[in-house]
């Protein structure tokens, strides 16, 4: 290790690189072309693809040097040029940065530009399509695609410049406090500049977003132009909305690169080089002007159109202002320098989209304004009332949030966390499938910590699905070591143990029996326990928490009741089943009244003790949430962990009926029968507490083999406890079958699904056959001994 850290010490070198400027803009509308070749996408997408292999590399270079793994001789320059100044360096076009950070954050802001680019040589590529007659109506929902793809590049634009401004710019801030005199900090390095380049990109997305919207009706107004607008013409309204957001946008944006530069920055702070370049304020500020003429024209239509008599003035009133700003872009307002290409076609293109809504406005306004004055007789609004009418905008799109991709090498890589796993005491070959299911092997939770602690979110990787709150009690109270983890199985299983030892002695009114020993020896001896505490799978703590919340409440001990109980419904989801016998019993006793049984009223019962039960509960469960929240940092936790029991993730071979059936199923199917499998489980409480009211220990008895038989990701430790001949010789055939056709099928490659759901199944018949016995043994005590000349029957 010392050999190759010298050997890195010496040979972490970079030399400056020249850089294409990349353009900052993408547009909405673009001139016509001839149809294009791949050229005007492949410089784009290949600079999108170099970057993407490159920031991997550099972030493993980063990780490495934070973690002293490699060192440097000295700080790293990094030759950039600067895209964005209004003038500082004009004469010196290439700047000489120290710092990864810096590096980083130029990398990751050529990368969004390389997007927007993208999208703007994909929307180069359509031309007007909407307005051509000759076009189909497959080429044209072709077309809309293509736009839909575009749209996609610069969400994922505006999300790289929010990381920016939010993440990485900050950090290389905190970096350099102290640096050189003299360094003056370019607006590609501003918060405020990347924050203004992310409302840009995300109002281009919109632009688009708009465009794909009217292009059926783009391309009908070709054959009927003007008004009235045909009954299956998009919602004006919704129309003018969305073009509000995008003058909102741009307007904000704008006024945020108009600060940089001419406000006081803190001493702590590097200065900023001058303002932004005055292509991209001005292309700001005549976007902001466009958007709003046309959100005015569209709240003239939808007055016009929808407004009936009352609303003829405003219709007039927004279409003059409408026209008003329009004509003024018209007369000298566009001068559209964008980028450094000075793109003649774009600028020519813009001014005559502005002349042809300036004809479509003038159409509108002359057509409102007769029949105002021939049948409504509204006065126009002046501008300011019309002011007060406007709406709010409204966003049909959402910026993409930027989401690191891992290091190529060290400190977080995929390849050092699989050897940081495989060297973990906790390894993986312990957790066989059937023994520990997909979500509760030790080695998925010892993968969770050691992403918690390295500051990577644990759920990322879509395998760790427990809650935050073993994250905090593995990592502070109990760290999970290969000395302690045999330990704290043992210790659980025992505790459960003594839990049903109590519970026994309580249902009989004792305090100790001679059986307490024997007992807790077929509890621990039990295979269907000891195998997967062996596997160290969490099911068995859930077991634990269970057994000490009948335990407490055949005691009466309310609280802890609850609080152990809200803990493991926390943990595990499909537990909630057992909360309305848990509250029965904790109304009555857990002794047997099923042979004489007594109005519930008569027994001391009050229901109405159960208001504030549920309170507590709730309240410890919402306690347990927060507390995952605070630990997580959020609240994205609850989809990965609650809804994993809902939605089926992962469907990984196990001892439960869902994986096969959901693997085999359309998707299209999908969400109807995983509403009906979760449903299934709860459709057996009422049945059970009503049948079973005198008993209500036998009633959770019965549910736990319920859950156990029929939720998402069962495992052995799941509990069925009275085993007849004939079921327990299916639970030993399935017993042998599992570990064979899963040795079959899954190592081997001999075997199919099929062999292993069929064993699976005989498992389900096992454990339904179990339950079966117990609620006819259940029914023979309400019911009594069978006399002779009599029959059984039901009521």
């Amino acid at each position: 290790m010392k050999e190759t850290k010298l050997k890195l010490r010496q040979t972490v070198t970079w030399e400056p690189r020249e850089e294409a400027a990349v353009e900052p803009f993408a547009l909405a509308e673009l001139p016509p072309r001839p149809p294009p070749s791949r050229l005007y996408e492949e410089p784009y997408s290949a600079s999108v693809q170099v970057l993407e292999e490159y920031l991997p590399q550099l972030r493993g270079i980063i990780e490495c040097l934070a973690h002293d793994e490699i060192a440097l001789k000295s700080e790293p320059q990094f030759s950039w040029r600067t895209t964005l100044s209004a003038n500082i360096f004009n004469t010196s076009p290439r700047l000489s940065i120290s710092g990864l950070q810096a590096d980083l954050a130029f990398s990751l802001l050529t990368y969004a530009f390389a997007m927007s680019n993208l999208a703007r040589s994909t929307v180069l590529s359509l031309g007007r399509y909407e307005f051509d007659k000759a076009i189909t109506d497959s080429e044209r929902k072709a077309k809309d695609d293509q736009l839909n793809i575009a749209v996609d590049f610069l969400c994922r634009a505006s999300g790289i410049y929010s990381y920016l401004a939010d993440t990485v710019i900050p950090l290389w801030e905190s970096q350099i406090k102290g640096g050189s005199i003299g360094f003056e900090q370019p607006p590609e390095l501003c918060r405020e500049v990347n924050n203004a380049l992310a409302k840009m990109a995300l109002a281009d997305a919109q632009t688009l977003a708009i465009r794909k919207y009217l292009s059926k009706a783009a391309f009908d107004s070709n054959i009927a132009p003007g008004p009235p607008l045909p009954s299956s013409h998009p919602s004006p309204s919704l129309i003018a909305k969305m073009h509000l957001e995008c003058a909102t946008l741009y307007s904000s944006a704008r006024s945020t690169v108009k600060t940089v530069g001419t406000r006081k920055r803190p001493s702590s702070t590097p200065e900023s080089t001058g303002e932004v370049s005055a292509d991209l304020r001005k292309y700001l500020a005549d976007q902001t002007a466009l958007y709003s003429a046309l959100a005015h024209k569209w709240l003239g239509v939808e007055a016009g159109e929808k407004g009936g008599t009352k609303r003829g003035g405003d219709a007039v009133g927004f279409m003059a202002w409408a026209k008003k700003e329009l004509q003024e872009l018209r007369d000298g307002r566009i001068s559209m320098k964008l980028a450094r290409s000075g793109d003649k076609d774009i600028k020519d293109h813009l001014k005559q989209k502005i002349v042809d809504e300036l004809e479509s406005v003038d159409v509108f306004h002359k057509y409102y304004k007769k029949v105002n004055d021939s049948l409504h007789f509204q006065p126009i609004p002046t501008q300011a009332d019309l002011q007060a009418k406007i709406p709010a905008g409204i966003m049909a799109i959402a910026a993409k949030s930027y989401l690191p991709r891992p290091p190529a090498f060290g400190p977080g890589s995929v390849a050092h966390i699989q050897a940081q796993t495989e060297a973990l005491a906790l390894d993986g070959d312990k957790s066989w499938t059937p023994l520990a299911d997909t979500l509760s092997p030790a080695v998925v939770v010892q993968e969770g910590i050691y992403l918690f602690k390295n500051g990577v979110d644990p759920y990322s990787g879509g395998v760790f699905r427990h809650s935050p709150l073993y994250l905090s009690l593995f990592t502070t109270i109990l760290p999970v070591t290969g000395a302690t983890s045999s330990v704290l199985w043992t210790l659980s299983d025992a505790l459960g143990a003594w839990a049903l030892v109590r519970i026994g002695n309580s249902r009989q009114r004792i305090s100790n029996s001679k059986r307490d020993t024997l007992v807790a020896a077929m509890y621990f001896w039990n295979p269907y326990i000891f195998l997967p505490s062996l596997a160290q799978s969490t099911s068995s703590f859930e077991n634990t928490l269970m057994l000490l919340s009948l335990m407490f409440a055949s005691q009466g001990r309310a609280s802890i009741t609850l609080l152990s109980f809200a803990f493991l419904v926390h943990l595990s989801l499909s537990s909630i089943v057992i909360l309305t016998p848990l509250l029965l019993l904790l109304l009555l006793d857990p002794v047997s009244r099923l042979a004489s049984p007594k109005p519930l009223s008569s027994l001391g019962v009050n229901f109405s003790r159960l208001v504030p039960f549920l309170g507590e509960f709730t309240l410890y469960l919402g306690t347990f949430t927060l507390l995952s929240a605070f630990t997580s940092g959020g609240w994205s936790w609850i989809t990965q962990t609650w809804g994993a029991s809902l939605s089926l993730p992962d469907l990984t071979p196990n001892t439960g009926l869902w994986w096969y059936f959901f693997t085999e199923m359309f998707d299209h199917f999908r969400s109807f029968f995983l509403m009906a499998f979760s449903m299934h489980l709860l459709i057996y409480i009422a049945p059970v507490c009503i049948k079973f009211q005198y008993d209500p220990l036998y009633a959770a008895f019965l549910l736990i083999g319920i859950v156990g038989t029929f939720k998402a990701y069962p495992t052995l430790s799941d509990p069925d406890l009275r085993h007849p001949t004939v079921t327990a010789l299916l639970h030993l055939h399935a017993a042998l079958l599992m570990p064979l056709f899963n040795q079959l099928w899954l190592n081997q490659g001999t075997g199919n699904a099929n062999f292993y759901y069929a064993s699976t199944l005989v498992f389900a018949c096992s454990n339904g056959a179990a339950l079966l016995d117990c609620i006819w043994a259940g029914l023979r005590i309400s019911i009594g001994e069978e006399k002779e000349g009599y029959a059984i029957a039901q009521e």
